[in-house]
């Protein structure tokens, strides 16, 4: 299989100046780390419940945060997708986003939205 990863999907796709400016002392990486036990929550949620987690919503004073996970049709990869939006009274419709972002990942596949790694396969 092809790596259809290119340069273009591996960077940030978009933060505004303001949201740039305000984040540069926040660490990521760690904000990254703690969102990756998404994944263990939604296989806990999935087999709880007889509905499966689509995507999680949080609520914060000046922003949200939407995650939605993705899984390869075989079964071989997954990708967490992570979201911030401003908390401005708008209500966005989630259940549209979590579409748009799986049609996004059927379009492209879902090796083609994970980050690159330096390690062999």
């Amino acid at each position: 299989m092809d790596d259809q990863r290119t340069d273009a999907m591996q960077a940030l796709l978009y933060m505004r100046d303001d949201v740039a400016a305000r984040t540069t002392t926040v660490d990521a990486q760690r904000y990254l780390d703690n969102e990756r036990y998404g994944f263990i929550t939604r296989a806990t949620y999935n087999r709880l419940h007889y509905a499966t987690l689509r995507y999680t919503h949080r609520g914060f004073d000046t922003w949200e945060l939407f995650r939605t996970f993705l899984d390869a049709a075989d079964g071989t990869s997954s990708a967490g997708v992570v979201i911030g939006l401003d908390a401005d009274g708008t209500c966005y419709d989630f259940d549209a986003l979590t579409d748009t972002v799986h049609a996004v990942g059927d379009e492209h596949s879902v090796a083609a939205l994970t980050p690159a790694t330096d390690e062999p396969s």
